[in-house]
């Protein structure tokens, strides 16, 4: 028994000293392939950098350095969901969280669309750090996406208070004022950006979309024209640009520029659902479903595509289908009125008149002078074919029984008012809405 214990103790003496070499040479390796990591992320080429942070994360699979700077190089790529994955390994897996990984981790929460949860990781940042004014700026993003704006507006406030010239809050400033239809006031605040830096592609883009909000075209593509001439791969400006040309009823143009974003950036959520939208609009429905698939590859809570994507059932008669994709964004946004207008247009066509009525009074409780649930309710309410456009030209305007009437209500959103005609029997689909994201 001594024996075999004397020759179990040098067996594992053995492999110790074998051991610390090896360990000692992964550590070396991991470090200089984390050194590559960081200097492919500086030189912008973040594609090598996450293939160079895996072959360290293969030798030490809860590397941080290598994980922080694959997450950050997935945030740039636009790649939120699996950056998100890739900071939640660090915060599972180590003690000690930096506020890096926090704000980092909160801005791949807001492209992946969960903005409450990335408001409360900017909150733990403290008001002494150095990221604190950053936090701020992206709190009043999230705020933004919410449609939370005069909260967005005290949020960036409080930026102002501390620095009155901060750049990027004072475009953000612009661009919350605009949501409530202050045009003046936002065009101030941008104007204040451009008279310190004539050229800032973030200032010029959102003078254009404030130009955009007001339906002035021309202007709008001026200024995305603007920082195109000096970045013609702005993804920004391009999606801005096409965002006014789906808007102008040119799909064919806005196509080919949703088609430049996606050979710059294969995975730009925002093109996908831009180039699906425009399909949808040409009548090319499959094509069009194949884009919103894959946006939905990329974020599957993203409201504006999984709207798009009930939209289009619609337009296919496949009400079911529909409905469960607008379930989907209420889901996200339980307030959300095209949502609730869209499902409401389904339980019609099925027959279930009184939840479409449900449904449209539920959207009257929150916008009680929302066009399209007053249409709708009509709809219902009224029996005959004749009283039905009759009702739909007193609420909003002229109509045409063949086809379909595009009626342009924001920058964000159209109304479609769908006719069918099978032999010589007219049925109203009724008011949907297809969503657009600049």
């Amino acid at each position: 028994m001594k024996l075999q214990w004397e020759i179990s103790c040098i067996i594992s003496i053995i492999l110790f000293i074998v051991s610390v070499p090896v360990y000692a040479q992964n550590q070396n390796s991991i470090q200089e392939l984390n050194e590559q990591v960081v200097d492919l992320f500086k030189d912008q080429k973040y594609v090598e950098s996450i293939d160079v942070a895996n072959m360290a994360l293969e030798i030490e699979p809860e590397n941080f350095s290598a994980l922080y700077n694959k997450g950050r190089a997935l945030n740039e790529l636009h790649k939120y969901q699996e950056a998100k994955q890739t900071f939640e390994v660090i915060i599972e897996n180590h003690d000690i969280i930096t506020n890096l990984v926090i704000f980092h981790y909160g801005r791949a929460l807001i492209g992946a669309e969960e903005y409450e949860t990335a408001i409360q990781y900017f909150n733990f940042i403290d008001v002494d750090d150095g990221l604190y004014l950053d936090s701020l700026n992206n709190i009043g993003i999230a705020q933004i996406r919410l449609k939370k704006y005069f909260m967005a507006i005290d949020t960036f406030d409080k930026i102002l208070e501390i620095n009155p010239e901060r750049i990027p809050a004072l475009t953000n400033q612009a661009n919350a004022h605009s949501k409530i239809g202050s045009y003046n006031r936002a065009l101030s605040y941008v104007d204040r950006v451009l008279e310190k830096e004539p050229t800032n592609p973030s200032a010029l883009i959102t003078k254009g979309e404030i130009f955009f909000e007001q339906g002035k075209y021309l202007l709008a593509i001026d200024m995305f024209e603007t920082v195109l001439e000096r970045d013609p791969e702005n993804i920004g400006a391009l999606n801005n640009k096409g965002a006014v040309l789906f808007d102008l009823e040119k799909y064919e143009e806005g196509l080919e520029v949703f088609d430049k974003i996606l050979e710059i950036n294969p995975n730009d959520g925002k093109a996908l659902n831009n180039k699906g939208s425009a399909l949808l609009r040409l009548g090319e429905y499959e094509e069009a479903l194949i884009y919103f698939d894959k946006a939905l590859e990329i974020n599957p809570n993203d409201i504006s595509v999984l709207g798009n994507k009930g939209s289009l059932f619609i337009t296919q008669g496949m009400f079911e289908n529909a409905i469960i994709y607008f379930d989907k964004v209420l889901e996200v946004d339980q307030y959300d009125t095209s949502a609730l207008n869209n499902k409401g247009v389904a339980l019609m066509n099925l027959n279930e008149t009184e939840e479409a009525l449900e449904t449209f009074n539920k959207v009257l409780e929150i916008d009680r002078n929302d066009v399209n649930a007053l249409v709708n309710k009509n709809l219902i309410t009224t029996k005959s074919f004749e009283e039905k456009i009759e009702s739909f030209e007193e609420s909003v305007g002229s109509f045409a029984i063949l086809g379909s009437i595009f009626s342009s209500i924001s920058s964000s959103v159209e109304v479609i008012f769908v006719v069918t005609i099978v032999g010589s029997t007219a049925s109203i689909i009724g008011v949907y809405i297809v969503w657009k994201r600049k």
